[in-house]
């Protein structure tokens, strides 16, 4: 008796093939791009929300904190060779460690909007900012993320791509 599994071994090699695939995609992008895992703070919206609050925009003005308390959440799933070189950074393991010192209050104020975004039940942002590398510089960037097909519920996979706009703004 055997099984011909002449098929199943086909599809195991397309899907190899696509996630190479993927992955040099991703690595090789010359744009700065992140997978994140946003779930936790998704629950912790969706708490919020059905506490009774409905104005996330003066609950967030009115609790600065929470918008501090929901980047935490958030959870950097795996970053390309473009941010590395964006945020001069040498690892991603340095650039996770580091992540909080790469916010400005302006990146703190487009982050507070992405929430509104999210807790509105979007689940596409786009937005203007800055941030600072590892190094100290300023940068000027435009923002998207976009929740992966199939995440939409549990934001568990997040899509972020970031482009320095820093000498177009000069």
């Amino acid at each position: 008796i055997y099984d011909d599994i002449t098929e199943a071994k086909t599809a195991e090699e397309a899907l190899k093939r696509s996630e190479d695939r993927y992955r040099q995609l991703f690595e090789s992008s010359p744009v700065s791009m992140w997978e994140e895992d946003f779930s936790e703070g998704k629950v912790y919206l969706d708490h919020l929300k059905d506490s009774g609050i409905s104005d996330f925009r003066k609950y967030f003005d009115e609790n600065p904190e929470e918008v501090i308390k929901l980047a935490g959440m958030a959870k950097v799933l795996d970053i390309n060779r473009a941010t590395l070189d964006l945020m001069k950074a040498k690892s991603k393991e340095e650039f996770i460690v580091s992540l909080p010192g790469i916010f400005t209050p302006q990146s703190i104020e487009t982050f507070k909007e992405e929430l509104i975004t999210i807790a509105e039940g979007e689940v596409l942002f786009k937005g203007e900012s800055t941030h600072k590398t590892l190094s100290g510089d300023t940068i000027d960037v435009i923002i998207h993320m976009a929740v992966a097909p199939g995440y939409e519920n549990s934001f568990g996979r997040i899509l972020i791509s970031i482009l320095d706009i820093t000498e177009r703004k000069k």
